[in-house]
């Protein structure tokens, strides 16, 4: 043990005592810098990730939360002013489906698991009132869902029944709604919410769902009053979506053969939403057909003859072909196209004689721009007999740069799928560093320890020395005379050589005690 210590007092302790002030301080800040560096780096390696459980929970309902999160041993931290809750990211889903099970965050009310429990003597009104409780939290949920609406809340109002059916009044339901952020809802959205509520109400009409934001703002209108601008409006849809349909259609071919960015199209869709129904009759005398046929005969006595008289008389009747046709006409049909096609100049590169890459704009050929158009009318389904029209022009395109598929910007999930690896693979580096600082700092320490002092080697014993129970020990010459020789041995520049090889002759321990020693240390 205490030849350990030794060796460690040696190895560590020694050369401290043989540096300047400013060296020892400097070391010493250095071995604290690297070994808090290290352990800030493996705590911010093991940290857990932390991520957003809940978020925009009321005050009252986050310590039910925080109650299950412990009983789960799960670790959390309380953000946004306490309106969010953190978890580890490893333990997110499991903390999601506890909470699920536990009816967690409850701030969309009660539902059906209000009749979980029985209660014995219940009235029917509690009955009703409990079942309308359940449908209202039912319906909250359902809407809640729905990613733009942070909050949603249901009102029912189900009128008594009346002893005659004109007297009964109907059903009605109010949905307040609470919108994240600045998100707003689309009018499909807003019939969607009002179909739902208005389907799983018995009696309920669509007219008589209401549809209120935070802001006290009215989304939904009376469909009976405002039925022609609704009518109008689906119109206008239906007919926007067309020409974006068409525009697309015809877009892809030219982007295609003129490359992204060349070329823009707009389309006008005049439709008609008229519904005609018709019913033809049509008669062709020439091919009459024989409906029936009636023959008659008699017999008789002809008076002048004094003989029989047979009389055959025929009836036919004729039924002229008809062809009755009923055609119906559905609405949204097309009545006539419009195209408005651009086409950019050809951009062609060109270097001029400074050896600088200039972009010519050339106009495109009538045979290009005959291509052009044919692929247009081909791709929206060009019709001459409906009047349809297409127009193609060809200009330059002022501020367009030359653009290709390698331009585009492309989707990057580098950090995504690398993230993980470059921090782990950054935290060996620093490690490693570190690491080399330190004994870079402390072979420095120790060449100037030698360059001062001679260390002792085992088994190597010096000229003069004996060795004893094999341990060396110095007997006859120092370490400082050994300097001094190699001093007056290297003094002469022109004899160095010759002297150099006489003093390895006649010293060869010593000169295989520094050449080792110079090995030891690097």
């Amino acid at each position: 043990m205490g030849e350990m210590l030794k060796i460690l007092r040696e190895r560590f302790f020694l050369p401290f005592q043989n540096l300047m002030l400013a060296q020892r301080i400097t070391m010493l800040m250095v071995f604290l810098i690297a070994i808090l560096g290290t352990v800030a780096i493996v705590k911010w390696a093991v940290q857990p990730d932390y991520v957003i459980l809940v978020s925009d929970v009321d005050p009252a309902d986050t310590q039910p939360i925080i109650d299950e999160l412990e009983a789960q041993n799960v670790p959390y931290k309380i953000t946004q002013n306490g309106r969010a809750i953190m978890v580890p990211s490893k333990q997110l889903y499991q903390s999601r489906i506890n909470l699920a099970s536990k009816n967690l965050p409850a701030t969309s009310g009660l539902g059906y698991e209000i009749f979980d429990k029985t209660d014995i003597g219940v009235s029917e009104f509690v009955q009703q009132l409990n079942y309308r409780r359940a449908l209202e939290g039912e319906l909250s949920r359902t809407i809640q869902s729905m990613a733009e609406i942070d909050k949603a809340r249901v009102h029912i109002v189900f009128p008594k029944e009346r002893v005659f059916k004109e007297d009964q009044e109907q059903a009605s339901a109010s949905i307040f709604l609470s919108l994240k952020g600045r998100a707003q809802l689309r009018e499909e959205q807003i019939n969607g919410i009002a179909q739902l509520v208005a389907g799983s109400i018995e009696g309920l009409d669509i007219n008589q769902v209401t549809i209120v934001d935070s802001h006290g703002k009215v989304l939904t209108r009376n469909r009976k009053t405002d039925s022609l601008a609704a009518m109008n409006e689906t119109q206008l849809e239906l007919q926007l979506q067309l020409e974006r349909y068409l525009e697309e259609k015809a877009q892809i071919i030219l982007d295609r053969f003129l490359g992204p960015g060349n070329s823009v199209v707009k389309t006008t869709a005049d439709l008609d939403f008229r519904r005609i129904e018709k019913t033809n009759e049509i008669y062709d005398p020439d091919n009459a057909a024989v409906l029936s046929e009636e023959t008659s005969t008699q017999t008789g006595m002809d008076s002048s003859n004094y003989g029989e008289m047979n009389s055959e008389h025929t009836i036919t009747n004729y039924q002229i072909t008809k062809t009755m046709e009923h055609i119906f006409e559905d609405t949204g049909s097309i009545k006539r196209l419009t195209v408005a096609i651009l086409v950019n100049d050809r951009q062609v590169k060109n270097t001029d004689t400074d050896g600088n890459t200039v972009i010519e704009y050339n106009p495109r050929t009538a045979d290009e721009l005959l291509r052009i158009e044919t692929l247009a009318k081909n791709a929206i389904g060009f019709n001459t007999e409906r009047g349809d029209e297409l127009v193609v022009q060809n200009l330059a395109f002022e501020g367009e740069s030359w653009v290709t598929m390698d331009s585009l910007p492309q989707e990057n999930n580098f950090w995504e799928q690398w993230g993980s690896i470059i921090q782990k693979v950054v935290i060996g580096l620093l490690i490693l560093i570190g690491y080399f600082m330190i004994r870079s700092k402390f072979n420095k320490a120790k060449k100037s320890l030698f360059n001062e002092t001679m260390p002792q080697l085992d088994g190597v014993a010096p000229t003069g020395g004996h060795i004893t129970n094999g341990k060396a020990s110095v007997v006859a010459e120092p370490e400082v005379d050994f300097l001094e020789e190699i001093e007056k041995a290297t003094a002469g520049p022109m004899q160095r050589n010759e002297d150099i090889s006489s003093y390895i002759q006649n010293n060869p321990s010593m000169t295989a005690q520094l050449i080792r020693a110079w090995l030891t240390e690097g």
